[in-house]
């Protein structure tokens, strides 16, 4: 003998849910690695760090910097800047590797895809 159940369920409501919790997701992945890579930016006056800006849309999450050196730095070979305080050359890279289990799980924590 079976058993039937009626189940109504609102396909678009759903999608509409699990589509802003992805946005939301990547929103708060790319702007704790923005303030995370913050950290160890290259610093003198700042306006390296303040070009920095987090992107993001349920599809993806980016961060980047903007100012016509900002990837000079970034790429430069060891040893060719003496970075101030925590600075470093690979400052957005390295935070990226050093960040992605903490925010891998956070997602699992906080989201339920």
């Amino acid at each position: 003998m079976g058993m039937n159940i009626d189940l109504d369920l609102d396909i678009d409501k759903v999608k509409s849910e699990a589509k802003k919790m992805k946005e939301n997701a990547h929103r708060d992945i790319a702007e704790g690695m923005l303030t995370e890579a913050n950290k160890t930016v290259p610093h003198d006056e700042g306006t390296l760090e303040r070009s920095g800006t987090a992107d993001y849309n349920e599809d993806m999450a980016a961060v980047g910097y903007d100012t016509p050196y900002a990837i000079r730095l970034h790429e430069s070979a060891p040893g060719e800047f003496n970075f101030r305080g925590n600075g470093r050359r690979k400052w957005l890279e390295h935070t990226v590797n050093e960040q992605k289990k903490k925010f891998i799980d956070y997602i699992n924590r906080n989201y339920d895809f």
